[in-house]
């Protein structure tokens, strides 16, 4: 912990040379991607905080604040010394208030334009004008002065999606964009996030790791011409060809004279202000640009996966679970006869996912938690914290791939059986309770217009019946070799106000954590269907792997959540059964037996 202070100890004198009494320092790299790049990895760097969403607020005349979402409010525990940091709950709502308890009139905060989108420091510019504090755009980042051998950006080739995995050309994409932007009355959109450029023009990328993202900025007009504003190193000139004439390359240096030119053009130009990096906004804004906001255009055609798509996640999930039902029934034979800890079972689930055909990575870092570990929602097992897996543990394994056809994220709760152990009463009640409002969201049929706000009760009433709840959402999207968390859908406590519509990919994920103890989360992958005949929308579960029986109370169960859980073991028995050997078989086979 003695470098978390010597470099905090740094960030205060420059601060204090820079006139400055505060900064902020957030998560975020210079295109908002849920998984930064090494050299990006600035608040882990000062804070020693690893997980995927956060900010801190440095006081520099007292203790700084680290803001985490509620996945990782125990790991944050873990990580960072509280003597130098405060521990808060992440939103812009918190960030405000904690702004307006620990800085005084006259006080400076320093940020870094680039990392910020244009909804976050206009929300925390009008907390500050409140207090008479300043917030400060900074013109340097000064994490990277004081980050000795802070990597470099990656400059790793771009490479192309094939038609045969993403169903529609890049022209074709660019065409329906340009479709929506000419119906909002905009001449451009500005693409500043890297899974939208991905989707939109069928390339992909290994700049950051997960996600098969390239690092780029772009632009596309009302006729669908798009500028990608690219490291020229990332270009395979023999190639490019591929993207037609509609595309043209600049370097990434020539953005902001590009943002110019179009403000000096006065032609509307489409910004997300929740998606797009201020200094973005402060060049357009001094340029005297024609601003309007809205969505990012290519988010909702991207979440709406078409049949190709659809059909690939299929495929993808079917091996997949091939995988996930090796790996179970090798660990239930494996456990009490050698020592499989936390970690082997990441290497022995990623080494059967390697043999699988279109394989291309993790889609995350597995979580792999037994006992009190399973408790932390997005804990990841290293080599100080690696614990034996042992009979009469509850073992949480939440795990995914990247395949070229499909994206693949299931967790699954087991309780590790052998010798006389046997789950306890509550232990199996709060899994059935889990497992009970899983089955809502998985057999709920709704009407078109439908949120995710308005199906997400559905998945913690029989946990709220006891007093309990889960503090993260129930279901995210997930993009078709792309993002595992992917927008604008999602099903949650909070307000989104987009419709579930049909195609969209999503988790079903509700869970129960009782601090140092278990935690409990069952998620599969849905996608949205329609049955036109009754015209409403149902959801197909794509995930294919046993539900550990031994932790369910049957009696808890009424007839119909017994029906779907013998129908969904059958069809995950009948589409596994001919990739298993002998003895993995003879385990699924025994594991889907009805209840």
């Amino acid at each position: 912990m003695k470098k978390f202070f010597f470099r905090l100890q740094k960030l205060h004198q420059l601060l204090s040379k820079r006139n400055l009494d505060g900064l902020l320092v957030p998560y975020a790299d210079e295109y908002q991607n849920e998984y930064t790049p090494s050299y990006a990895k600035r608040l882990a760097w000062l804070s020693g905080f690893t997980g995927s969403a956060g900010m801190s607020v440095i006081n520099s005349e007292g203790a700084s604040a680290l803001f985490v979402d509620g996945r990782y409010t125990l790991q944050a525990k873990n990580e960072v010394d509280s003597r130098l940091y405060e521990i808060q709950s992440l939103s812009l709502k918190e960030i405000g208030v904690w702004i307006g308890a620990n800085f005084t009139k006259g006080k400076k905060i320093g940020f870094d334009a680039r990392l910020h989108s244009i909804s976050e420091i206009q929300y925390v510019k009008s907390v500050c004008q409140k207090q008479l504090v300043v917030l400060k755009s900074c013109e340097k980042n000064f994490i990277d002065k004081i980050w000795i051998n802070q990597p470099k950006m990656p400059t790793r080739k771009m490479f192309f999606h094939g038609i045969q995995f993403a169903g529609h050309t890049a022209e074709f994409k660019r065409k329906k964009v340009a479709r929506i932007l000419r119906g909002k009355k905009c001449s451009f959109f500005i693409l500043t996030s890297p899974d939208s450029i991905a989707w939109l023009l069928n390339i992909r990328g290994s700049d950051v790791k997960h996600t098969p993202l390239c690092l780029c900025f772009a632009a596309i007009n009302s006729e669908g011409e798009v500028t990608l504003f690219i490291d020229p190193r990332k270009i395979d000139r023999k190639k490019i060809i591929i993207l037609g004439d509609g595309v043209k390359f600049m370097r990434p240096e020539n953005f902001d004279i590009f943002l110019k030119k179009i403000a000096n053009s006065k032609q509307k130009v489409l910004v997300d202000k929740n998606k797009t990096p201020f200094s973005v906004y402060q060049t357009l804004i001094l340029a005297k640009a024609n601003l309007s906001f809205g969505e990012d255009p290519c988010l909702l055609p991207k979440a709406c996966k078409n049949e190709i798509e659809i059909s690939g996640a299929r495929s993808a999930h079917l091996r997949d679970g091939v995988s996930l039902v090796k790996f179970l029934s090798w660990l239930y034979k494996t456990v009490g006869k050698k020592n499989i800890t936390e970690l082997t079972a990441t290497k022995k689930l990623k080494k059967l996912r390697e043999k699988n055909q279109f394989f291309k990575g993790l889609s995350f870092e597995t979580i792999s938690a037994v006992g009190g570990h399973a408790a932390i929602v997005h804990y990841r097992p290293s080599k100080a914290s690696d614990e034996v897996i042992k009979c009469g543990n509850i073992f949480l394994i939440d795990s995914g791939a990247q395949y070229l056809d499909g994206t693949t994220d299931v967790t699954r709760t087991i309780f590790v059986r052998g010798g006389s152990s046997k789950p306890s009463n509550d232990q199996k009640n709060n899994f059935t309770k889990v497992l009970k409002g899983h089955i809502a969201i998985a057999s709920a049929t709704f009407p078109f217009g439908t949120k995710g706000y308005q199906l997400d009760p559905k998945a913690r009433k029989y946990l709220k019946q006891s007093g309990l709840d889960y503090d993260h959402g129930t279901g995210h999207g997930v993009g078709s070799y792309l993002g595992v968390h992917e927008g604008p859908q999602s099903i949650s406590k909070a307000k989104n106000n987009v419709n579930i519509l049909p195609g969209m990919i999503l988790s079903n994920e509700p869970g129960y954590y009782k601090a140092d103890k278990y935690g409990i989360r069952i998620e599969n992958l849905v996608t949205v269907l329609e049955n036109r005949e009754k015209k409403e929308l149902f959801f197909e579960t794509l995930t294919l792997a046993p539900i550990d029986r031994h932790l369910i109370n049957r009696r808890m169960l009424n007839v119909k959540e017994i029906n779907w859980l013998n129908d969904y073991h059958d069809r995950v028995y009948l589409s596994l059964k001919d990739s298993l050997d002998k003895d993995q078989l003879s385990w699924l086979k025994r594991e889907t037996e009805p209840v």
